[in-house]
């Protein structure tokens, strides 16, 4: 929806980012014997809890003595919150074989690393492959003004870290907006109806469903075609789903949309 895209547009994501670890959670819980994160969601939580307890004394030392990288409670967050935003069972095991790295560390173990993790911990410490070096971040930034004021940002920092402890302080950070040139110009506003077809999971953890929902009552002349029970941001033509590229097709195909609104189940 229009009113959410704005320079602190994941602070209304955590409930689903939250939802999403759960469900993953549980996925590694009934892969007891391979991960060794837990038996039970609760379990497999708690091992992330107990990690964030050890990095917060100290960073956890990852790798072997050729490529050695020290995490801290400021990064897992992070790691997690790239991790649930895919809930395909390749995107799974990534994240579980990340999580159980971080437990050996945690247990001062040694924990070597898949390379394809090593890769990722080597671009989030030095930050080349921060988002806030993209092009979406000027678009944001050049449209609405961000808070200047620091400590109010670590007044929300703060405020969230007793309800939402891994996600609140993450998503209430402060970013390079804050220090960006006033916009220039209002956003434009476009107040015409569009006969749009508008794709959605409903635990995507980027776009929330709730917003699309929002931008869905905005434009009467739309149809939702909704995916059930998918923690997904990108859907169609990427996340294998025959039902939503069915329908996608059929509407690039023809131009044509549904009489009404749609769903599919994951």
């Amino acid at each position: 929806g229009p009113d959410d895209y704005n320079p602190r547009l994941l602070k209304d994501t955590v409930r689903e980012n939250e939802q999403a670890l759960s469900a993953w959670a549980a996925w590694a819980a009934a892969r007891h014997t391979t991960y060794g994160l837990g038996r039970t969601r609760t379990a497999v939580l708690a091992t992330i809890d107990h990690i964030m307890a050890k990095a917060a004394r100290a960073p956890l030392t990852l790798g072997t003595a050729r490529d050695v990288f020290r995490v801290d409670d400021t990064h897992i967050p992070t790691l997690l919150f790239m991790g649930v935003a895919d809930d395909v069972d390749g995107s799974r095991d990534f994240l579980a074989r990340q999580v159980a790295a971080l437990s050996q560390a945690a247990k001062g173990q040694e924990a070597p690393l898949p390379p394809e993790f090593a890769e990722m911990l080597r671009l989030l410490l030095s930050g080349a492959d921060s988002p806030y070096g993209s092009s979406q971040m000027a678009i944001i930034c050049g449209d609405v003004p961000a808070p200047r004021e620091t400590e109010r940002y670590w007044r929300d920092i703060q405020r969230s870290r007793g309800a939402h402890p891994l996600f609140g302080p993450l998503t209430e950070n402060i970013g390079p907006c804050a220090f960006w040139d006033a916009p220039r110009e209002a956003p434009t506003r476009i107040s015409h109806d569009a006969p749009v077809l508008l794709v959605a999971a409903t635990g995507d953890p980027r776009t929330t469903y709730r917003s699309t929902k929002a931008l869905h009552g905005r434009l009467p002349g739309s149809r939702l075609l909704t995916l059930e029970n998918a923690n997904r941001h990108a859907l169609y033509g990427e996340y294998g789903n025959a039902c939503v590229d069915t329908g996608v097709n059929r509407y690039l195909a023809t131009g044509r949309l549904p009489e009404k609104d749609e769903s599919c189940v994951k």
